[in-house]
Parts: C-alpha cells; sequence; structure tokens
C-alpha cells in the first residue's frame, strides 16, 4: 500500500487555524418523552457519547471546518418519542478536490486530529433509548454508562473505537449489534447492557469483547470473525456455553472451558447463575477466549 510521506498530514493541519473553525451548539429538551432514537452517520473526525447529567436534556456540540465538513442535526418528537438525527460528512467538493489530490486509499494514514473535527453528544440518563451509530474514518469514546439502553447498533469502518459501560443497565437491551470492518475496536462492560442477543461481526480489524459485568440475565448471541482477530472475555458467574466453528486456516483458543461433545461449556455448571450461549464462527482469523471475574 502506498504510504502518505509524514509531511502530508502535517501540512494540512498547519494550513487550519483556530479561527477557521467553527462551533455549534445544540440543546434539546426530553422531559415530555417516554422513549429516546438516536441516530448518527460520521464520517470523519473524533466523536464522544456520553450519559448527560441533566436528565431532562440532550446536549451536543460539533466543531468542523466549513470547507470540509456540512454538520446537519435535527430533533423531533412525535407524542412520547424523540428522534435525534446527527450526520458529519464531508463535503462533495472536498472529497473531489483531495481524490484529485490523492488515492483515497491514502487517506487512511490521515488521522481526524488533522482534519480537527470533533463532536459530543450527551444524552439523558432515564430516557429509554435506541442508539445506531455509523463511523466512518476517525476515532470514538463511548461511555454508555448511566445511560437506560434499548438497542445499540453499531458500525465502525476504520474507525478506532472504544466502548465502556460501567453500570448496570436498568432495563434489557434488546439487541446489541457491532459490526467493525478494519476498525481497531475496544469493547468493555458489555454485560451491563443485560443484552437479550448481542451479535458481532469482525471483518479484517481486531476486536477486544468484554462481556463481563453485573451478570443478571441469560445472554445469546453470535461471533463471526473473517480475516480479523477478536479477543473474547466472559464472565466467570455465569455458565457458559459456546459452538465454535472454524476452518484449518483460522487459530481458536479456549481457556477456562471444557470440551463436550461439539460444545464449549463451563466446568462447574450452576443452574442458579444466568447462561451465556454463543455459536462462533472463523473464516482466516484467531480467536482468543478467556473467563474472568
Amino acid at each position: 500500500m502506498k504510504k502518505i510521506p509524514f509531511l502530508i498530514p502535517l501540512l494540512l493541519s498547519s494550513l487550519i487555524s483556530e479561527e477557521e473553525l467553527l462551533t455549534e451548539t445544540y440543546q434539546f429538551p426530553v422531559d415530555d418523552i417516554k422513549q429516546l432514537d438516536v441516530s448518527m452517520e460520521y464520517g470523519i473526525g473524533e466523536l464522544v457519547i456520553e450519559a448527560n447529567p441533566n436528565q431532562d436534556q440532550i446536549e451536543g456540540s460539533i466543531i468542523y471546518h466549513p470547507d470540509r465538513t456540512t454538520p446537519k442535526v435535527d430533533y423531533k418528537s412525535f407524542g412520547k418519542k424523540g428522534k435525534l438525527k446527527v450526520k458529519v460528512v464531508s463535503n462533495k467538493d472536498w472529497e473531489n478536490d483531495r481524490e484529485r489530490t490523492f488515492h483515497i486509499k491514502d487517506w487512511i494514514g490521515i488521522k481526524n486530529d488533522d482534519l480537527n473535527s470533533k463532536t459530543i453528544f450527551r444524552l439523558p440518563q432515564k430516557v429509554p433509548t435506541d442508539i445506531k451509530l455509523e463511523l466512518g474514518l476517525g476515532k470514538a469514546e463511548i461511555d454508555l454508562s448511566n445511560l437506560t439502553l434499548s438497542n445499540l447498533d453499531l458500525e465502525c469502518g476504520l474507525s478506532e473505537v472504544r466502548l465502556v459501560v460501567r453500570t448496570l443497565n436498568p432495563i434489557r437491551c434488546r439487541k446489541v449489534s457491532i459490526e467493525s470492518g478494519l476498525s481497531d475496536f475496544n469493547a468493555e462492560g458489555l454485560g451491563n447492557l443485560r443484552p437479550e442477543h448481542i451479535n458481532i461481526e469482525v471483518g479484517l480489524g481486531s476486536a477486544y469483547i468484554d462481556l463481563t459485568g453485573e451478570m443478571v440475565d441469560d445472554i445469546e448471541g453470535n461471533i463471526e470473525v473473517g480475516l480479523g482477530d477478536i479477543d473474547l472475555i466472559l464472565s466467570n458467574n455465569a455458565n457458559v456455553e459456546l459452538e465454535i466453528e472454524k476452518s484449518f486456516l483460522s487459530d481458536v483458543d479456549v481457556a477456562g472451558l471444557i470440551k463436550k461433545d461439539d460444545k464449549w461449556v463451563s466446568p462447574h455448571w450452576d443452574k442458579n447463575l444466568p447462561t451465556i450461549e454463543m455459536g462462533i464462527s472463523v473464516g482466516l482469523g484467531d480467536v482468543d477466549v478467556n473467563l474472568r471475574d
């Protein structure tokens, strides 16, 4: 792959002064709704999502260069449901200019810091929330602690993503869906979301999936790994049952479980504990499974 000279990102960054950047802020009251749907398409830059100490309000800010990015933010309420849509993508003219200068694959080497785009949204803690995120090139820090999450759908492109859940979700999350392409994905405490079903796809990138937390519910799910690699951490405070399909070119390492027929299971099954049942399919990639309290 052709590499961008290190000088290019520095030159691009130096061409952007603070005076050229714009900042837009947003505040939307949500005290009259019972369900919130959040949809974000984030093409390039840095994204931060976290809980808002202000229980009755969505708060956000976007810092961007107007020649390169056009943010679109819309919030509407219909009865007891609120819908927040955020779209931050590159302007078409700038996309065309950059492709005339460099091949698009070269821009993979340019980090979000060189493009001076940053978006922060703080979501209300008590309103059940569906979140759908589509990430392109950049970095995302997603902290779902203290939120009431009813559904999570996350698609990662070339992003570096860190997702944490430090507190127990007050409700069960219907589904957690994570699709990681070439991204570097790191998730901690996903068990705290109390997902009914979890689906994870890892393409060419790497992923660290920590499904530990306060295990109070059964979890079922599927994991598909193509050419990438995944470190899967499961809770010792649950019964685990894994069904693994792999090719002769894949590498799977399972620690803390025993092989029983065609499945990997907890050595000491306790009917008083919740159960994690997962199917894992591996193409040419690597999977490491470990247990942790």
